[in-house]
């Protein structure tokens, strides 16, 4: 049975994946040691399903290195990868807008990593496209194909609504006096000079 979606890559795309994926995975490691500007602070401070981002894509880079090195093993490796970037790129959606529209700032770092993954997207679709053209029944195969993509980056953008919030952090929640925006106030009375 043919497949729909690329499952050995050419070698210039390897080299492309190889350098997106190595640069994306510094670029996690930089964001989890916290080396980023002021912008970046509140990107930070955001998690998904409780791991903090960097995290997350320490993992997934880590993920897409190793579809890479074990594609010339295994056949299925390559759909893998494939489907690996088609959500990432769904996640990356989500990212995105969260920067623009509630953070209202713009991480270096973060937009580094959506280059990236971008990047990565781009040339998988053309590898896809190189194979679904090889193929005799193109127009089944292509719809298959775009069957993938749409669920693939629907999936990776639903888990990133679904999984994605704000940690909180124990600068805005003062200990001694507890939350500075509860609806209750406690008023504390004490003689000072006792």
């Amino acid at each position: 049975m043919k497949s729909f979606a690329a499952e050995k890559f050419s070698n210039a795309a390897k080299v492309i994946f190889w350098l997106t994926s190595s640069v994306g995975l510094g670029l996690s490691v930089m964001s989890v040691l916290d080396v980023c500007t002021s912008a970046c602070y509140e990107a930070s401070t955001y998690t998904i399903f409780g791991l903090p981002l960097g995290w997350f894509g320490i993992i997934f880079f880590s993920a897409l290195l190793t579809a890479l090195i074990l594609q010339s093993r295994y056949n299925r490796a390559g759909l893998f990868f494939t489907i690996l970037i088609y959500g990432a790129l769904g996640a990356e959606i989500r990212l995105i807008w969260l920067q623009k529209f509630v953070i209202g700032a713009w991480c270096p770092l973060c937009l580094s990593i959506v280059f990236a993954v971008f990047l990565e997207f781009t040339v998988v679709l053309r590898e896809n496209w190189r194979t679904i053209r090889s193929e005799k029944e193109q127009m089944k195969t292509f719809l298959r194909h775009m069957a993938l993509l749409a669920f693939t980056v629907a999936l990776g953008l639903t888990m990133t609504i679904i999984g994605v919030n704000k940690k909180a952090h124990a600068a805005e929640l003062n200990l001694f006096l507890g939350k500075s925006d509860s609806p209750t106030v406690v008023y504390f009375v004490n003689d000072w000079f006792c």
